[in-house]
Order: structure tokens, then C-alpha cells, then sequence
């Protein structure tokens, strides 16, 4: 994908196919890789010694929502792509995983309680306006998930997660384990 010394976690592909939104474990940030020309150089639209993660495009391709913990916390912000420099924050009780809702009109995120949060917002093309913010429903979500906790659905209407049907995995201790050994 791109020349890096460590990991790197390709997140969303903008609605144009003209860019990959990924993080790396060398290098922190949000970073974008053009996916046509010659020249494929990654550019950063978010670099600093914050961990940035899990970008995600508007439908329109002007903004991208994204976890960054600057806080102390995760939280999720906006930014405008191409970057202006200027971003938004959109959470304010934690978050993680944003997405766009299809008509491009709501961020949707995991809150830090295990509860879908959307977000209305409104946008000129230039800048993110932040309204109302409810907590959809609980989710119980499985433990070691990847970048995509959920998505939506292209009508906006329905949502697919990776749920946990346990609420734990059983905790097995074996006593004497040495002795067992011994003979």
C-alpha cells in the first residue's frame, strides 16, 4: 500500500475511490493515500503526537470524522479534506468508530457507555456545524474488534455490528499444574 516501517491500517476508501484514509504504527496520524497517478505519495490530513485513529469520509468527500484521544480520552472530530487546519469536535463523552450516516447529515459513534450516538451536523462545504446529539440504543459489542465496529446501510435505515453472544469468555484455573508434571 504505501512504503512504511510499521503497521498500517487502511480504514475507509473515499466515495470517489481517489484516496485511502489510513493510520500507521510508526507514524501518528491520519494519512491519505492518492489512489491514482504516478506519483502515489501518502500526505497527512492529521499529524501529531495524538493517537488518531479510524477515519471515515463524508459521502461527499469534503470532510472526514475521526477518534482522537488529544483529550485524554477518545473523542471524535471533523475535519475538512483537503485540510484547512481546522477541525471540529463532534463527541464530548468519548467516543470511538465514527461514520457518516449515507445522506451525509449525521456522524454516528460508540460512546464510551457502549451506546450508538448520532450526531446531526450541518455543512457549507467548508465547515462542519454541530446540533443535537442522541444516544440511539445500547450495543453489546464483542471485545477485540477491528477498525469497523459497525457500518450502516446504504437507505440509512438499518445498521450490522459484530455482537458478542457471551458476555464473557469462562475463566479456567488450574491448580497443582506443577504436580501434574511431575508425575
Amino acid at each position: 500500500m504505501a512504503a512504511s516501517e510499521g503497521n498500517l491500517h487502511p480504514s475507509d476508501w473515499s466515495p470517489d475511490g481517489l484516496y485511502v484514509a489510513y493510520t500507521s504504527s510508526e507514524e501518528p496520524g491520519i494519512w491519505m493515500l492518492p489512489m491514482e497517478g504516478k506519483q502515489k505519495a501518502s500526505f497527512a490530513l492529521a499529524a501529531s503526537s495524538c493517537h488518531e485513529r479510524r477515519p471515515a469520509f463524508a459521502p461527499n468527500r469534503k470532510f472526514v470524522a475521526y477518534q482522537s484521544d488529544e483529550t485524554g480520552r477518545y473523542e471524535i472530530y471533523g475535519r475538512s479534506f483537503p485540510s484547512t487546519g481546522r477541525k471540529w469536535p463532534v463527541s464530548s463523552g468519548g467516543g470511538g468508530g465514527p461514520r457518516w450516516s449515507p445522506d451525509g447529515r449525521e456522524t454516528l459513534y460508540m460512546n464510551a457507555g457502549r451506546e450508538l450516538v448520532s450526531t446531526r451536523v450541518e455543512t457549507d462545504g467548508t465547515e462542519i456545524r454541530i446540533r443535537e446529539s442522541h444516544v440511539l440504543f445500547f450495543v453489546n459489542l464483542s471485545t477485540g474488534l477491528s477498525d469497523s465496529f459497525f457500518d450502516i446501510s446504504a437507505d440509512g435505515e438499518r445498521f450490522v455490528f459484530i455482537r458478542s453472544l457471551k458476555a464473557s469468555s469462562p475463566l479456567t484455573v488450574l491448580l497443582n499444574w506443577d504436580e501434574a508434571l511431575r508425575n
